[in-house]
């Protein structure tokens, strides 16, 4: 029986926890930010000390005590199955803190079972009681979590995690088992199943003989418990693929239309990115999510006024999926007014070379390059033509997918400056195609409208190999003129990135990273841009990245590199029934805190 000491520290334990369960309930009625912290923390210790006391058990006789009244496989399963608990209880605490409610629910039911288990394992009643008045304290401060990043039905993710333990576990009963019976053990089916789950759990070594030419299997199927209860948390804390809502797309298209009037405001249009319309439909904008951060496309449309309106909705959508929020490729305007007003932060991030159309012309010798490209290029036969893509012929549409399949290649895989061909958005967009002297397309130029403001910009520019130099820059120039006799304003050329670092620093930052981002250039194409821009003697127009303060600043750099196709992760494949990727779904505005 415990002695009174235990009995002691049990009721003192009881009566803190109650004293706390008070002092976070009121907390969580303040909304205090404080409260998903301290869970969170409280959550994580719990996980470690629960580890701590399973991985080394007390030798006070209350072991043994329990072994010979229930017997002494209770006790070791309990203690196998503490060690996965524990960690579940580690990863849910950097969530609590974080304020998602499924990470809530899923640490009270971790502890609710860790209570049980702490008395299963060894009569330590103390540790039980504290670890289910946790669980108390956590219920009483559900209303501080509020974050609800997935929405799907419990019963999906826990069935392909079920199913996931079952093959895990069956596959290593039959490793056990072909390794014990193989050498003529005698151990029955119940003892390799217990030996098998006490070294999936990591609760302990093997008690089975092992021949000495597979003394790896135990620690690698260690191994294999611990990454499948990882991907097992992964399933259920992932966050979930953003879509819009039913209707937005055609709202923000009417928007942009109206008000569109930034050189990125076409891109906008593109159908893979989501669309998001204030509440009184004055302002549009696009964003994507990835690695943890909302991107807002640079050029969102409408008022000034409308536009903070906007941005401050999207912040809402980003708090309540617990994501940062940037922008990307604002202009000085934008940035200096959203800085002004919010916590946010800008960073340079390159040029765009802009062509005032009126004023464009080859005579002269600062484009005599270019002047030279072009006639050489109608030398060898080449003509251009301007066509509306939805208005391709077949004829046509096989040339230029001939083009960008020679091309080699993923054509627009940025989110601010690039839209597909292939995309819906597209058919609205114009092409400015070379020909060759039998008239079949050789290279062309994707040029995307801004809805309201007069400008031009490029999208891409596919082509074959072997084409006779210049050909591109002959389609730039066919383009401008293109521009021109139909009452264009600008033209945006590629995007110059760091121009300003490496040609005309400003400060010893500047100075400083120059020669880095020239080191760059040989995988980014970053020297490479800006000389090609050049030669059309453009206007600069700086480019900035909005991001929530000093702390993020890394971690938007990475998802912006992510989102604007500069760096490719490779994709692992999963079977279906264990794929990584959930259902997409609906965002709409953030609802209010349960509970």
């Amino acid at each position: 029986m415990p002695s009174q000491s235990h009995l002691l520290t049990a009721g003192l334990g009881l009566l803190l926890i109650v004293v706390v369960l008070a002092v976070l309930a009121h907390l969580s009625r303040r909304r205090s930010v404080h409260v998903p912290l301290v869970a969170g923390v409280a959550v994580a210790a719990s996980g470690f000390a629960n580890l701590a006391s399973t991985l080394n058990p007390s030798d006070d006789g209350r072991l043994e005590l329990l072994r010979e009244t229930v017997g002494a496989g209770v006790p070791d399963m309990a203690r196998a199955l503490a060690v996965p608990v524990g960690i579940t209880l580690l990863l849910a605490g950097r969530y609590l803190a974080r304020r998602h409610r499924r990470a809530l629910d899923v640490a009270v039911g971790s502890l609710a079972i860790l209570a049980v288990l702490n008395v299963v394992k060894g009569l330590d009643v103390a540790t039980g009681i504290a670890t289910g008045g946790v669980a108390l304290v956590l219920w009483g401060a559900r209303g501080a979590f509020d974050v609800e990043p997935l929405q799907e039905r419990w019963t999906s993710t826990i069935g392909t995690i079920a199913r996931m333990a079952v093959g895990v576990l069956a596959a290593t009963v039959a490793a056990l088992a072909l390794v014990t019976w193989r050498d003529g053990g005698d151990a029955s089916f119940g003892t390799i199943v217990h030996e098998s789950l006490a070294l999936l759990t990591l609760a302990r070594d093997t008690t089975l003989p092992m021949p000495h030419h597979m003394g790896w299997l135990p620690g690698a199927i260690g191994v294999t418990g611990l990454m499948t209860l990882l991907l097992a948390l992964v399933l259920l804390f992932r966050r979930p693929p953003v879509d819009a809502d039913y209707g937005a797309r055609e709202r923000a298209g009417a928007v942009i239309a109206r008000h569109g009037t930034d050189t990125l405001s076409g891109f906008a249009r593109r159908t893979d990115v989501i669309p998001h319309v204030t509440a009184d439909g004055r302002a549009a904008g696009t964003f994507s999510i990835r690695a943890g951060v909302l991107f807002v496309g640079g050029a969102p449309s409408g008022p000034d006024d409308a536009v903070d309106e906007l941005l401050d909705e999207l912040r809402g959508i980003a708090d309540h999926h617990d994501v940062r929020m940037a922008v990307l490729c604002a202009g000085q305007e934008l940035a200096d007014r959203v800085c002004g007003r919010t916590r946010m932060k800008a960073m340079y991030i390159g040029d765009e070379a802009m062509i005032d159309v009126a004023s464009f012309t080859t005579k002269g010798r600062p484009l005599k390059k270019v002047r030279q490209a072009v006639g050489r290029v109608e030398r060898e036969g080449y003509t251009s033509e301007v066509v509306r893509i939805g208005d391709m012929d077949t004829a046509t549409r096989a040339d230029v997918a001939a083009v960008i399949t020679a091309w080699g290649e993923k054509e627009a895989h940025g989110f601010c400056m690039e839209m597909p061909l292939a995309d819906a958005a597209s058919a609205d967009s114009l092409a400015v195609l070379a020909r060759d002297a039998d008239g079949r397309v050789r290279a062309l130029i994707h040029v995307v409208p801004s809805p309201a403001g007069g400008n031009w910009s490029l999208s891409s520019t596919p082509h074959e190999r072997g084409l006779p130099n210049g050909v591109v820059d002959f389609l730039v120039v066919k383009m401008i003129e293109e521009a021109k006799a139909r009452g264009m304003e600008r033209v945006s050329l590629n995007f110059a990135a760091y121009r300003q670092w490496i040609h005309e620093p400003r400060t010893r930052w500047e100075r400083t990273m120059g020669p880095v981002v020239k080191f760059l250039d040989r995988y980014f194409q970053i020297e490479r841009l800006y000389r090609f821009n050049k030669k059309f003697d453009p206007a600069w127009v700086p480019r900035y990245m909005l991001y929530d303060g000093r702390t993020a600043q890394l971690r938007t750099m990475w998802a912006a590199m992510l989102v604007e196709g500069q760096i490719r992760l490779p994709s692992v494949p999963f079977p279906r029934a264990l794929s990584l990727r959930p259902a997409r779904r609906a965002i709409g505005p953030a609802r209010a805190p349960r509970g």
